[in-house]
């Protein structure tokens, strides 16, 4: 994949300054090439987002683009927060990859058409938070997904069986599963869980 879209990004006039297949090598080259775009699949080192934030850390005024494997609206939402200026899925193909290189660089976002309604919509629900209070500590608001999340492990279901039912990917899942055991302090997802009999919801952004 990576020899594909080099030769297309060098086809239309793009230079290649470095490749890496982890993040932290990423993070590396970027530190030592500086370049003015950094191409990151959502998959890699098993978490892309981890990825640009990482690589936006080290080298703010590099410019990141997530590579997805299908268009996601909550991987969008992620990619935008950790610092990403475009976001592409593998389904654009090669040219429109190119084309969201050539977007990013000329200073504009580059998000698919198809999932700007829904990323509208996304952050007008994302305004529902759900109170978690936790015992001897302060009460946490977990996100609208996070505590859909948790909810539906509560009920047995699978990481993937939970991926098919918001039709979002696995990896995803797993992502927002991270962010609420961080936010709770929960040692594990079974303690999580327990804490959502004690939730309320609310309101607020």
């Amino acid at each position: 994949m990576r020899a594909g879209i080099r030769l297309v990004l060098e086809e239309n006039g793009f230079e290649i300054c470095a490749e890496a297949s982890d993040a932290k090598s990423a993070a590396a080259a970027s530190l030592r090439e500086r370049p003015e775009i950094c191409l990151v699949h959502i998959n890699l080192d098993g978490d892309g987002i981890a990825a640009v934030a990482l690589v936006k850390e080290r080298t703010p005024a590099t410019a990141t683009i997530v590579l997805a494997r299908i268009p996601d609206v909550d991987e969008l939402v992620d990619a935008l927060r950790a610092g990403a200026s475009g976001y592409v899925p593998e389904s654009a193909g090669a040219e429109g990859i190119a084309r969201a290189v050539e977007v990013v660089r000329r200073g504009d976002p580059a998000i698919p058409r198809e999932l700007l309604g829904a990323l509208a919509e996304e952050f007008r629900a994302r305004g529902l938070r759900r109170r978690v209070r936790r015992r001897g500590r302060a009460a946490v608001e977990l996100t609208r997904r996070q505590s859909e999340v948790l909810e539906l492990l509560r009920q047995g279901l699978s990481t993937a069986e939970i991926a098919e039912r918001l039709r979002i990917a696995p990896v995803t899942v797993r992502r927002h599963v991270g962010l609420a055991l961080e936010k709770l302090a929960a040692k594990d997802r079974a303690a999580a869980m327990r804490m959502l009999d004690d939730s309320e919801a609310s309101s607020g952004v």
